[in-house]
């Protein structure tokens, strides 16, 4: 899609990532080497951020799109990642650039964000506020040139099951109401398989892959089974839970992770989800299928 935007004359992308990594991305485009890149994505281990194919859009984006610019308007809660940058503004001398004060700011948004526990999804109500108001202060800079931005459904597609209750505002309802004219939506069809669970074959949205660092673990797969859980409803739950699934969570969904272990044994686990809340998630606990 960016290649395409790129060729009709685009050259801001704006991404769901801090400002301070997307300023990162911007100097390592002017790299000659991939340090920069590199340790981006050593400050990212574990998260869903970290995965071979995001690296190689990064790469291969570089290559064929080389005058991109980036625009990072999420909010800071990697604080080490934040406070770096605005560490080497502090040692160029240049704190008078609009970045370092975007930096500090994504940063306040973070410790606002992480502070909102309850209601529910008041963190992610304000995050999306957030989202919508850094986006239209980048947009406005730009004067109003075409941009492209990529962000997850959860932003986006509040309409087909992704709006967590009715009231839910989401980033992209405070764009429309800014901007009804101007935008157009185009999304990435999910990638399906079929997988077989207790002798039964469903169809499985597959949701990729994402780094695990724990002791023995290579990275991990996702996959979303489709009309599976009054299947599932009832096996016995273990007790242990995942939160950060790359999916929009929702009550009764049944979900596959898959881990291969350094013995080149692979670890399957499943999990559902019954309701239950924790940290601004539905959490996904890990079931017994029988």
């Amino acid at each position: 899609m960016w290649t395409e935007c790129y060729g009709r004359g685009m050259r801001d992308l704006i991404l769901e990532t801090p400002c301070y990594t997307s300023e990162y991305l911007n100097r390592w485009m002017r790299a000659e080497s991939d340090d920069i890149l590199d340790q981006l994505f050593m400050d990212y281990q574990g998260t869903l951020w970290d995965t071979p194919y995001h690296r190689a859009f990064f790469q291969v984006l570089k290559e064929t799109c080389p005058e991109t610019v980036f625009h990072g308007v999420d909010i800071g809660t990697d604080s080490d990642l934040g406070w770096r940058y605005i560490h080497l503004l502090d040692a160029e001398g240049l704190q008078d650039d609009p970045s370092y004060a975007q930096a500090r700011e994504c940063l306040s948004q973070g410790r606002t964000y992480s502070n909102k526990k309850s209601p529910p999804y008041a963190a992610a109500q304000y995050r999306d506020e957030c989202l919508a108001e850094n986006f239209t202060a980048v947009f406005d800079a730009l004067g109003g040139r075409d941009v492209m931005g990529i962000f997850g459904c959860f932003h986006i597609n509040g309409d087909d099951g992704a709006r967590p209750f009715p009231e839910y505002v989401t980033m992209l309802d405070r764009l429309l109401s800014l901007y009804p004219d101007a935008i157009e939506i185009k999304t990435c069809p999910p990638e399906m398989e079929i997988l077989t669970v207790s002798g039964r074959e469903y169809s499985a949205e597959y949701g990729g892959m994402t780094a695990s660092y724990q002791s023995g673990y290579a990275p991990r797969r996702f996959w979303k089974l489709i009309d599976a859980y009054e299947d599932f409803q009832n096996c016995p739950l273990t007790g242990s839970y995942f939160l950060t699934l790359p999916f929009v969570t929702e009550i009764g969904q049944v979900y596959v992770i898959e881990r291969q272990l350094e013995d080149g044994t692979v670890s399957v686990r499943y999990y559902r989800t019954d309701g239950n809340w924790m940290d601004g998630y539905w959490m996904a606990e890990e079931f017994l299928p029988e």
